[in-house]
């Protein structure tokens, strides 16, 4: 059997407690290193397709999340005028096809048990600047008070689509996205059982309703409403919100 390793995990997001619970029954030395005093989910709500819940199937999380979360079996949009954008079912791929819609407060907590449960370690308020190579084949890392953890055979970074480590691994730059979207967690009316539904007006307004069940084992169900917006109309958004309330209300 192959000694355990020595792991740094860059990052305490989903992907990052998801490897360290991996890695930590598997026998290795994990330390994550998170940059916030505490982690916290960022966001409202999303979809895990069938490649993420096989990946909670096999940290033994699947039935939890789906108890929580909304299965989601359908992806539909339609414009204000009822031409159809796109109109997929996950059934006519596989019969056992689905998503569940999830809030990442619920996704954030069965992870967070899950790696408090493993062992591995955890360190906060620690900002990783740099990962160096050492002739020895190991790695170190320096944060960015002058402070460096020596001694990793592996390390993963998990600190996301911005991560200071890219030019590590890739030549190619981070692109922005054209567009984002405001969004909230709001009461699940019922409005679009079992899918996600999103709304056109021409090509420059689109509105989504996703259900993603329960933030806590027994809250009220609720659902991700979002609204496209270009990164830098964001200012005139927040400034004309009562404007934009009307607005949604015709979209």
């Amino acid at each position: 059997m192959r000694a355990p390793l020595d792991v740094a995990i860059i990052g305490a997001g989903v992907a990052g407690l998801a490897a360290a619970t991996l890695l930590t029954r598997a026998g290795h030395r994990v330390v994550v290193h998170e940059r916030f005093e505490t982690s916290r989910p960022l966001g409202s709500g999303l979809m895990l397709q069938p490649t993420g819940l096989a990946a909670l199937d096999r940290l033994g999380l699947r039935g939890s999340i789906e108890a929580l979360g909304a299965r989601i079996g359908r992806l539909h949009g339609i414009t204000e005028r009822g031409g159809t954008i796109f109109d997929l079912l996950y059934a006519d791929l596989t019969p056992e096809f689905y998503a569940i819609g999830i809030h990442r407060a619920a996704l954030h907590g069965e992870l967070w048990a899950a790696f408090a449960r493993s062992g591995a370690t955890l360190e906060t308020g620690r900002l990783i600047v740099d990962i160096e190579a050492r002739a020895d084949g190991r790695s170190s890392l320096q944060d960015e008070n002058g402070r460096s953890r020596l001694g990793f055979d592996l390390v993963i970074d998990a600190s996301g689509a911005r991560s200071r480590f890219r030019p590590l691994v890739s030549q190619a730059a981070a692109q922005d996205f054209s567009y984002g979207a405001v969004w909230a967690a709001v009461p699940d009316i019922g409005i679009a059982d079992g899918q996600l539904a999103q709304r056109y007006v021409a090509a420059r307004i689109m509105i989504g309703y996703l259900p993603v069940g329960r933030a806590l084992p027994g809250g009220p169900p609720l659902a991700a409403l979002f609204w496209s917006l270009k990164p830098g109309d964001y200012p005139q958004w927040r400034d004309g919100f009562e404007p934009w309330r009307e607005q949604i209300f015709d979209a």
